[in-house]
């Protein structure tokens, strides 16, 4: 036959399920009698269509990044740093906790794996997660250096008081009062401090590597 046999499958829904099955399991634990189980095929149609287990996984992870994975690709067209924190954040949360997919991360699950076999799988899934994570500090660097988010200070009121009677020279009604200790004023700095740009990117960064823990 001119062309070849057809397939008896369909192959994106072939790697859906090979997806899931590394997702779930892991590249370690994952057996290439597993994948075809799950895939609905023989072996030779796994090598033929996808090579061998480490293509597939590869496929695999592309699969997961435009798919499951895609919220964190449209969170960074979002105009503000503060909606792309907030879309990476909830998307995180929903991706690994959410009933219909497995628990954790694909990408933090390889790299953690450990075995001489794995290392491959282990490289490409720490890549994957290394440009996730470059992509997110251009973003947060373009919103700093568009002005967004601007950090609002409240202008300082002149004080009556000149310069030469600050401190000890001030009467007692002038002095600063020492904060009660019921309300220490170090309780409102991190509200501050999650406005800035600086410490939205470090706060966005440690929540992306921190969302696929299970």
């Amino acid at each position: 036959m001119a062309g070849g046999r057809p397939r008896a499958f369909d192959a994106d829904e072939a790697l859906d399920r090979a997806l899931e099955v590394f997702w779930r399991q892991g590249y370690e634990g994952t057996a290439v009698a597993d994948l075809t189980a799950a895939m609905g095929i023989n072996r030779p149609s796994l090598y033929a269509t996808f090579g061998n287990k480490e293509a597939l996984f590869r496929k695999a992870l592309d699969r997961y990044a435009d798919g499951p994975a895609a919220f964190a690709a449209r969170a960074l067209e979002l105009p503000r740093a503060k909606d792309v924190a907030e879309a990476l954040v909830y998307g995180a949360i929903e991706l690994t906790t959410g009933p219909d997919t497995p628990r954790g991360c694909i990408n933090v699950r390889t790299a953690q794996a450990c075995g001489p076999d794995a290392e491959p799988a282990r490289h490409e899934a720490i890549t994957h997660r290394a440009a996730d994570h470059a992509a997110l500090r251009r973003r947060l660097r373009r919103a700093q250096a568009e002005g967004r988010p601007a950090a609002r200070r409240r202008p300082r009121r002149p004080s009556p008081v000149p310069h030469h009677l600050h401190g000890r020279h001030r009467r007692p009604s002038q002095r600063r009062s020492k904060p009660h200790p019921a309300t220490p004023r170090h309780r409102h700095r991190p509200a501050r401090l999650a406005r800035s740009p600086s410490s939205q990117r470090v706060l966005a960064i440690q929540l992306i590597r921190a969302q696929c823990c299970p």
